[in-house]
């Protein structure tokens, strides 16, 4: 019998389930206006049904920042600090991929992704299939088109 992508409802254990507060830090909570709550809320069922797809427990690293957040991330880096990333609207999270395996499961159902309109930076770009992480970002950069590819070089 052919699996399914997306399980029923039933068979999705809601405690391997992406929580919203995995896509903020408590302390970051009273920084979050509306606009970015909402994206926060659609971020959080997308990552879900790819979640279920996927059929493995999916750990986010990094959601929702602030603009302090940001810039400390991009010093470290010692890279300009990236004023127009997604994480910063709630609308971007990275998820923990040590092993490259949901990676490897991305590109196997790129058309699912697609079906879900997630973006994600190219691998190639950002480490390779060992980075460490997947980043997925609700809206598309600004070179897209439909039927284009659904990665970017960030």
């Amino acid at each position: 019998m052919e699996r399914h992508l997306l399980e029923t409802k039933a068979d999705i254990k809601a405690e391997f389930m992406i929580s919203i507060e995995e896509l903020y830090k408590p302390a970051d909570f009273g920084a979050i206006d509306e606009d970015a709550m909402i994206n926060l809320r659609q971020l959080h069922y997308k990552l879900n049904c790819v979640r279920a797809a996927y059929g493995n427990v999916m750990v986010v690293d990094s959601g929702f920042r602030t603009l302090a957040e940001q810039t400390e991330i991009y010093v470290a880096l010692k890279k300009a600090t990236a004023v127009g990333s997604q994480h910063l609207i709630g609308a971007a999270a990275d998820v923990s991929d040590p092993k490259g395996e949901l990676k490897k499961w991305v590109l196997d159902n790129l058309a699912f992704i697609e079906s879900q309109y997630l973006f994600m930076e190219n691998f190639n770009a950002t480490g390779g299939l060992n980075s460490g992480w997947v980043h997925f970002q609700l809206f598309s950069f600004s070179s897209w088109a439909p039927g284009k590819s659904h990665f970017f070089i960030p």
